[in-house]
């Protein structure tokens, strides 16, 4: 999410696995069909929108562009983890210092 997050455009699985900052324990690029994999959780989770082809040479790859901001997802996340304890006040206070 952070490649796509990072850019105002779409970009393919391919394009996304090159600016990946990531590599696997054998000092490896993740492999493409994992990259793929994971977007398309991504998607069927609502976290990206895709499209075929927005330009013309690119065949059949699926574009990806953000659905839902990081702003937006971390806002969630942190309700979310707020909801486990009784006092959110007080874990929103200890989290800005």
């Amino acid at each position: 999410m952070t490649v796509i997050w990072d850019t105002d455009q779409s970009l393919s699985v391919r394009v996304v696995r090159e600016r990946m900052d990531y590599q696997s324990a054998d000092g490896e690029d993740p492999a493409y069909t994992t990259v793929m994999s994971v977007m398309v959780i991504l998607w069927r989770k609502g976290f990206l929108d895709r499209a075929k082809c927005p330009g013309a040479g690119h065949g059949r790859a699926w574009w990806y562009a953000a659905r839902i901001s990081r702003e937006d997802h971390l806002a969630t996340v942190i309700r979310q983890a707020l909801t486990c304890t009784p006092d959110p006040a007080a874990v929103l206070r200890r989290a800005t210092l």
